[in-house]
């Protein structure tokens, strides 16, 4: 049975590995506090969608729970330590799967992290092969006003705060992906 799979060019992936439309890299205690400030809102909660095992694991340690985790149980394509997991899979109460190849966006993992957005539940997503790509779908899903947190290898967290705008870059992006059937 072929797979839908989306691929980024080399222009495209030296956009993507850049903090997403100019958005700001934060510490871990600056994004715990910028998350506290801002995703807890009367009325209409934001949604909260984490992607990355470091960050989300250290935005748990310091207090804040994201409504949506994606994490792949490597970072920089290394195995990351047992505690981490632990951490993070001590916070799921709905743990769900899907398989997603390195540098791309296999259409399974957008599918499973569309539902959760859309349904507005909480859950984590563990990743068989890399969520890197990922944190892109999850722009491109998300409302107006949901944040979607991602870390930044060697920097930080950043937080990209959903509106019009960057939703369009989202899918802009995610639309100059060339798509392949495997």
């Amino acid at each position: 049975m072929a797979k839908c799979v989306r691929v980024a060019g080399i222009q495209l992936r030296k956009t993507l590995k850049k903090p997403f439309g100019n958005s700001e890299v934060f510490s871990t205690e600056r994004a715990v506090k910028f998350l506290k400030e801002h995703a807890h809102g009367a009325g209409n909660k934001p949604l909260v969608i984490c992607v990355g095992d470091i960050c989300s694991s250290e935005l748990l340690k310091s207090g804040y729970e994201p409504d949506i985790i994606v994490f792949d149980t490597k970072y920089l394509r290394k195995d990351v330590d047992e505690e981490v997991i632990k951490i993070i899979k001590n916070s799921c109460k709905n743990l769900l799967s899907a398989k997603n190849d390195p540098g791309t966006i296999c259409c399974e993992a957008e599918a499973v992290i569309e539902k959760l957005i859309c349904e507005r539940k909480k859950g984590c997503v563990q990743i068989d092969g890399e969520e890197d790509m990922l944190a892109l779908v999850a722009v491109c899903k998300c409302k107006p006003g949901d944040i979607v947190v991602y870390g930044q290898p060697h920097e930080g967290i950043v937080i990209v705060e959903a509106n019009a705008d960057k939703i369009t870059l989202a899918r802009k992006l995610y639309g100059a992906m060339e798509t392949r059937l495997i």
